[in-house]
């Protein structure tokens, strides 16, 4: 019961008594009070950092904690951050609570954890060219999530260069060899790795039959 109570104590020697009066001040505690937390979404492999928000009247130190994160998340204790790295996909009904030690307030929010799709690439057929030859390939993938995707590649003949961005290998063959290359194809989520033969081969010039010198006169067929 709430109210302030006027308080007698005593104290007796076995021959006198002492007395003291002190008013004894009895209020309700007040809540935290949580801020709404939006639905949230992500892909496996996605780092999250959500803070949670809540506010004690009395300011009380608030103690945090959550039920049914997303694998991979946790909830700091103290500072009622959710931070981590999804791991699992599946729908989460999340519950986070904060403490002041006498009562505990509650909120809840949706987390969508979905799969990334890889990048898909177009095979990339085995190449053949000469020393001097121009070289314009253009690689051919996409992402059905939408995300950027960077090209790398090892492996590539001297004098070429992909770029990272556009996926275009371009430049001169200069070096005769074969060469294994692969392509590494990121949409920051998934690699996707694709190798294929190059043969560089030498100009080979032309071979011409000697001719045996020739003795003609005039008016011979």
């Amino acid at each position: 019961e709430e109210g302030q109570f006027a308080v007698e104590y005593q104290v007796s020697d076995g021959y006198d008594i002492t007395s003291q009066t002190f008013d004894f001040i009895v209020s309700l505690n007040d809540p935290p009070v949580i801020a709404p937390i939006e639905n949230r979404a992500g892909r496996v492999q996605d780092e999250i950092t959500i803070q949670v928000s809540a506010t004690d009247s009395e300011g009380d130190a608030l103690l945090f904690s959550a039920v049914n994160l997303p694998s991979g998340l946790s909830i700091n204790g103290s500072t009622g951050v959710i931070s981590g790295t999804l791991e699992i996909e599946g729908g989460y009904e999340v519950t986070v609570r904060a403490s002041d030690g006498y009562d505990t307030s509650s909120g809840k929010f949706s987390f969508l954890v979905t799969a990334s799709n890889k990048p898909v690439v177009v095979p990339i057929e085995n190449q053949s060219g000469r020393i001097t030859d121009q070289v314009d390939l253009q690689i051919q993938a996409v992402d059905g999530d939408g995300d950027q995707l960077i090209y790398s590649a090892s492996g590539l003949p001297p004098g070429l260069t992909l770029d990272s961005s556009t996926g275009k290998i371009e430049g001169t063959l200069t070096t005769a060899g074969t060469y294994s290359v692969i392509v590494v194809i990121s949409d920051g989520y998934d690699d996707v790795d694709v190798p294929f033969e190059w043969i560089v081969q030498q100009n080979v010039l032309p071979q011409v039959t000697q001719v045996a010198d020739q003795t003609n006169r005039v008016g011979d067929d």
